[in-house]
């Protein structure tokens, strides 16, 4: 039980990793400008965040995956699923994410070619960057695993107070 609690943390802090991460996206045409003038620490600074974020972010999301897997094979359980990265509209958040993916995708590819110098593009960079992100999290095995074990957990719960109640 520790262990799934601990899984949906680790899954929860990979998507905070994951924003911070895209957020990344919104400092690099400040940071560049800066760099124009001659001061290149908020160069730097964004460069060791966009590489330090990504990195927790996949190690995090490794070490669910790596747990899920375990957990599976000691039940033997066996999962059948798609990865996120080609599964679409898998449930209500993923429809969500999915959503917004494509409709930012196609927002920075017109910024791109109407407004290449704007500002723009870096919002919808980090908006697409961070939706396709949500994307392959919430079309995911992981997180279906997480939330069956959730539901799994609440309908426990509710049989037992059935139980007490009779």
């Amino acid at each position: 039980m520790k262990q799934k609690q601990t899984q949906k943390i680790l899954l929860f802090l990979s998507i905070v990793f994951m924003f911070l991460f895209s957020a990344s996206f919104l400092l690099m045409p400040i940071a560049s400008q800066i760099n124009f003038q001659g001061k290149s620490i908020l160069m730097f600074i964004n460069g060791l965040w966009f590489w330090i974020t990504g990195i927790i972010a996949m190690i995090l999301f490794i070490i669910v995956n790596q747990s899920r897997k375990k957990q599976l094979k000691n039940t033997n359980e066996i999962d059948n699923n798609k990865s996120g990265f080609i599964c679409f509209f898998t449930n209500s958040w993923a429809k969500a994410a999915d959503c917004l993916f494509l409709i930012s995708l196609i927002g920075l590819i017109i910024l791109i070619i109407i407004l290449p110098q704007s500002y723009f593009v870096f919002i919808f960079a980090f908006i697409t960057v961070f939706a396709f992100l949500m994307h392959c999290v919430l079309n995911g095995k992981n997180y279906k695993y997480i939330i069956r074990n959730l539901n799994q957990k609440k309908s426990d719960q509710s049989e037992k107070s059935d139980q007490k109640g009779k």
